[in-house]
């Protein structure tokens, strides 16, 4: 039997990609009768105490409330981070064969602690790269600071060690593209032996395919017209997602194209929040349709209605909305960026080439965008059952969920522990 504690933080990322993700393994994994899983929710506001909610036989959610205290330095974070690990002591040292699955860079205290403690393997899956969200995905910059300026970037520098540190110091590391192995490998040091890869997967039951009078009625249900053609971004809306130059390249769209329209679909970011978008949509105003943060019944019924999907990221991994909407038909637009384009190949959707300057900042032509949206809404029907006349394939080999978790799955049990030593007395 292998006791699973995949943990889980109270971040942004919970709400996106991270949170399904978690929710697709977990579901995957539970198929199998020698495995019982223990989400471990840390700084959640959910619950005021440390709670722990059965939610099946197999299945056990543990809240970890926030501190009443902000984090405000290292020490007070270890100190949290020690403070769960002896509330999650008790039943880790009742629970045969315990894994500990990581999910994001932050958990690096809490695994020092749990490793001081327990001689537990621990799984580290790469989600995101923080030096991208520091550097806006610009290698360059990176490399230059990891490389010849560290002294004078010794904060960054802490942060990014931080994450190696974590890789370092976990039995296995899993990243959901190829790219990120080697990175962490040529940067990072990291042993080939050490890392898998293993993409996402979604299970194709949360797909519900819809007719022409359906679609119809649902987008006049959101106040969209019926023959308006529905361009769809789902995600975050953050600068390194590529949304101005989507909506500067929208802008050029709606000059030879009347019946269309932009949704952006998911909660923004910045100074300004929305109000920071809002300046490149004049003049159409009318077209761009901002929804904020959504449930899941409602990005599900987008994806229904959607004409064409967009991910014009400057920097991504393999992202669930590309996977969602495949599932859903949606002819992608992807810009062809390390790990993105490893999802698709050039005759499954349509890859837009990002510019790199001269300092490594990234951009993406907006004419380059518009001729990707334009090209769908000349050839609609042709270019469309092309793109997309392999997706339920992919659905069900690459990127399914019951082959993530499969995968997931071997390399559990090749790490399963046979005794549980303890430090605790």
């Amino acid at each position: 039997m292998i006791s699973l504690f995949i943990l889980k933080p109270n971040t942004r990322g919970m709400r996106y990609g991270i949170g399904t993700y978690i929710n697709q393994l977990t579901g995957s994994l539970l198929t199998k009768e020698d495995i019982n899983i223990f989400i471990v929710n840390y700084l959640s506001s959910e619950y005021k105490e440390f709670t722990i909610i059965s939610k099946s036989i197999k299945l056990t959610e543990i809240h970890i409330p926030s501190p009443i205290a902000m984090l405000i330095n290292e020490k007070q974070g270890q100190k949290y981070a020690n403070r769960i690990v002896d509330l999650l002591a008790p039943i880790v040292q009742k629970c045969p064969n315990p894994i500990f699955q990581i999910n994001h860079p932050d958990a690096l205290p809490i695994v020092k602690h749990l490793k001081t403690q327990f001689s537990v393997p621990v799984v580290s899956v790469i989600h995101l790269a923080l030096w991208q969200f520091i550097y806006d995905g610009n290698k360059q910059k990176f490399d230059q600071v990891w490389t010849t300026e560290r002294e004078a970037n010794a904060d960054i520098i802490k942060t990014i060690e931080a994450e190696k540190e974590l890789y370092e110091i976990s039995d296995k590391v899993v990243s959901v593209t190829g790219y990120m192995k080697d990175f962490i490998m040529n940067y990072f040091n990291i042993s080939e032996k050490k890392i898998e890869v293993i993409p996402n997967g979604i299970d194709k039951s949360v797909f519900h395919m819809i007719n022409k009078d359906e679609k119809e009625s649902v987008k006049q249900s959101f106040g969209f017209a019926r023959d308006e053609i529905i361009i769809l971004y789902s995600g975050r809306l953050d600068k390194g997602k590529g949304i101005y130059s989507l909506i500067n390249a929208f802008n050029l769209v709606c000059k030879q194209c009347n019946n269309i329209r932009l949704v952006l679909a998911g909660e923004d970011s910045g100074a300004n929040r929305i109000s920071q978008y809002l300046g490149h949509c004049t003049n159409i105003w009318g077209k761009v349709t901002f929804t904020g943060f959504v449930e899941y019944e409602i990005i599900n019924k987008l994806y229904q209605i959607a004409d064409i999907g967009i991910i014009p990221s400057l920097y991504d991994h393999c992202p669930y909305v590309a996977l969602e909407m495949i599932g859903y038909n949606v002819p992608l637009i992807i810009s062809n960026t390390e790990g993105l384009n490893e999802i698709l190949t050039k005759d499954q959707c349509i890859l837009i080439t990002p510019i790199v300057d001269n300092d490594g900042n990234i951009t993406l032509e907006e004419n380059d965008i518009a001729d990707a949206i334009l090209s769908f809404t000349r050839n609609e029907s042709s270019i469309t059952n092309y793109i997309i006349s392999d997706y339920q394939d992919l659905m069900k080999t690459k990127f399914s969920s019951k082959r993530m978790g499969k995968e997931m799955y071997s390399l559990l049990l090749n790490l399963q522990t046979t005794e549980v030593q303890t430090c605790f007395s």
